[in-house]
């Protein structure tokens, strides 16, 4: 009897051991399991793929319309409407000493304005941007054939959307009283001109950028 009693404590041992090893597979399959799961850091995170654009009026869509605006590529729309390449451009201030000065050019608006001049058959266009890169204004000098003639396609270079009824107001305004044009209340351009200037007709063409 006494042995018998003397190896109970030997299986309780047994079975506290047992149960013990289990615990610690347990424990360290768990440890392992949780170690297999990165914490994200900043070089893991995914990123965005698009730009962020924190004011939705600026940004990519304003960059859009000020090369679209750009004197040159005025111009190059303006010749390939026409059919007809300038001689040749120069740039230039919107100065008072500018070769190519008028002027409106004496207003602060303009003091920071610059443009091309480019010469075609018959007739000049000036392109400019001016107060602060946020305006744009487009001229032509010439006779009166020349100007009505390509009044159009000048506005069409600055915005292709423009009213065709409002563009024959301008010229039917002009061929009767010698003044056409007003403001513009839809789209890119915001007021037109076209009048006589001594023996020069002039038409102007103002645009908003962005």
């Amino acid at each position: 009897m006494s042995n018998h009693g003397a190896k109970k404590p030997d299986n309780l041992s047994k079975r506290q051991k047992i149960l013990c090893v289990a615990c610690i597979c347990l424990v360290l399959a768990g440890v392992a399991k949780v170690a297999n799961v990165a914490t994200p850091d900043d070089s893991t995170l995914q990123q965005p793929t698009h730009s962020v654009i924190d004011d939705p009026a600026s940004g990519t869509l304003q960059d859009d319309e000020q090369s679209k605006l750009a004197p040159s590529t005025v111009l190059d729309s303006f010749a390939s409407a026409i059919g007809q390449q300038p001689s040749g451009t120069e740039e230039f201030k919107t100065t008072t000493d500018s070769a190519h000065s008028r002027l409106e050019y004496r207003l602060s608006a303009f003091e920071d304005g610059s443009g091309l001049h480019a010469q075609f058959d018959g007739f000049t266009a000036d392109v400019i941007t001016y107060s602060g890169g946020t305006s744009l204004r487009a001229y032509l000098d010439g006779d009166d054939t020349h100007v009505s003639a390509n009044y159009a396609a000048l506005v069409k270079a600055i915005d292709k959307d423009a009213s065709d009824n409002q563009i024959q107001r301008d010229l039917d305004a002009f061929a009767s009283t010698g003044s056409g044009g007003g403001s513009v209340s839809d789209g890119t351009i915001a007021n037109t001109s076209i009048v006589k200037v001594g023996s020069i007709t002039e038409a102007l063409i103002d645009a908003k950028i962005g």
